[in-house]
């Protein structure tokens, strides 16, 4: 009788028994695979189940078993002592141990005596102390100042740039048509002092005035001398050039361009051995000694400029501090000297000027500057009606030495 068979028959029942021709061994091996692994494979899965839900939601239970096992004898004394971990941002956040974590600013606990932070009591106010170490102040970057008197002032920050000081701005040029025979200065930048020769030209027209000097103070005509060197003096011979003709007698042909100030040579015009004519730029001299700042100010701080344009005639002069890039440690002092008439329109802010004394050029033309504009408190309404208004404690002179005014 086949398989099929025999699990259709009356008397299977369900499959309750083994089938009939099976005996011994082979009859136990079919019961052992009937109950274990088939009937209970569904059960072993749903087991197994379980037992990692269980171990999932008891994991902590098991690792704190797990330590308390592995934990050395001598460990249990020391964890349970005197000590408690605590987070100095939040110092209501107590641990017995520090493998946590503060769980509102996740920052390490720091350890402390238990009972530490109530032995001291708080000021009226306080609701709690934030104790830090050394390390943590210079990681948050904590500073403090002294708590002093300090006068009232209203500060304007503007960016402007450094520019040169028009009127330390020469212009050098040619007197008289003629040729550069040689340029002594023919390096722009080359640092200059006033009187230094700049360049050489040799002039057919200078040649014919110094010829009449000379001609002139053989002959011993003193009106003719006078205003030959009137003459030479308006083409750019000095004084001490034409002494030195006279007490030799010989005409110089040259001319010798001279710096009128001191200070670099800002641009070159010209080449040697070029031809100029009369009025040709030769070149442009700065001196770096004061230079300009101009910055833009905004219209909201308008009302605190003075009225007049020119800041230096004012009865009370703005003083300014410029701290540049190259120097950030090295302010420079200064006035406000200019307020430009008129605004622009894109950038709706004003041009101001401030002349700054500028010690060993280091103030360099073209550089950005940060401007600090200290308005005094009697331009600003809000800090001159508290100055008015409130009492000085210690004004029992003839002036205070705080607010400067008689009590």
């Amino acid at each position: 009788m086949s398989e099929t068979k025999l699990e259709s028959s009356p008397i299977d029942e369900g499959g309750l028994r083994a089938p009939p021709h099976l005996q011994g061994w082979r009859k136990a091996w079919w019961w052992f695979d009937f109950i274990i692994l088939v009937k209970l494979a569904r059960l072993r899965f749903v087991a197994v189940l379980v037992a990692i839900g269980a171990g999932i939601t008891q994991w902590d239970t098991l690792v704190a078993h797990y330590e308390k096992w592995t934990r050395p004898a001598g460990e249990s004394a020391h964890v349970v002592g005197d000590s408690e971990w605590f987070c100095p941002m939040h110092p209501s956040v107590v641990r017995d141990n520090n493998k946590e974590k503060c769980p509102v600013c996740f920052m390490p606990l720091s350890k402390r005596k238990k009972g530490e932070a109530s032995d001291a009591t708080l000021p009226a106010g306080v609701v709690s102390r934030v104790q830090l170490s050394p390390y943590r102040v210079v990681l948050a970057g904590v500073n403090t100042w002294l708590v002093d008197y300090v006068p009232l002032t209203k500060q304007i920050a503007a960016i402007g740039y450094v520019d040169f000081n028009e009127r330390g701005f020469k212009n050098v040029s040619a007197r008289v048509k003629g040729r550069i025979d040689s340029l002594l200065a023919a390096e722009t930048g080359k640092l200059v002092k006033e009187g230094d020769e700049l360049a050489s030209i040799y002039s057919p027209e200078l040649n014919v005035s110094v010829q009449t000097l000379v001609d002139a103070n053989k002959r011993n005509n003193a009106d003719l001398v006078k205003s030959s060197r009137q003459r030479l003096q308006l083409l750019g011979i000095s004084d001490d050039q034409m002494d030195h003709i006279l007490k030799t007698g010989e005409s110089n042909s040259h001319l010798r361009i001279r710096s009128p100030i001191a200070g670099h040579i800002v641009k070159k015009y010209v080449r040697e051995g070029q031809y100029v004519e009369e009025g040709m730029p030769l070149y442009d001299v700065a001196d770096l000694e004061t230079v300009w700042i101009q910055a833009q100010v905004y219209e909201d701080d308008f009302r605190f400029l003075p009225a007049e344009q020119h800041g230096d005639v004012s009865s009370e002069r703005l003083a300014v501090t410029a701290i540049t890039r190259a120097f950030p440690d090295e302010p420079f002092h200064g006035f406000l000297s200019f307020i430009y008439p008129h605004v622009d329109q894109e950038t709706r802010t004003v041009t101001v000027r401030f002349e700054i004394a500028n010690p060993g050029h280091k103030l360099r033309p073209g550089t950005t500057a940060e401007v600090l504009i200290d308005v005094p408190p009697a331009r600003v309404a809000a800090i001159a009606r508290v100055v008015d208004s409130a009492p000085v404690s210690g004004c029992n002179g003839a002036k205070c030495s705080r607010c400067r005014k008689p009590r």
